[in-house]
């Protein structure tokens, strides 16, 4: 409660944006990891595009290409 998680979700330019502040946990689990890489794995087979990311320490941003219905 006291530094809650803001997300912000905008699209612009045919990407998707999404954007939220950095919270760090203390007490960190063992991770793969593997979440954001899946991710762009499947977004470049879509659209043949990868996401954009950004971790600036305060602000973690993500860019989603949009895809296109058939």
């Amino acid at each position: 409660t006291e530094s809650p998680l803001i997300i912000r979700l905008t699209i612009h330019n045919h990407s998707i944006h999404m954007q939220n502040n950095i919270n760090r946990r203390q007490h960190l689990e063992p991770t793969t990891k593997s979440g954001l890489q899946n991710i762009n794995d499947r977004y470049q087979l879509l659209t043949h595009q990868s996401i954009t990311l950004v971790d600036d320490d305060t602000t973690f941003h993500i860019e989603l290409p949009q895809i296109a219905q058939a």
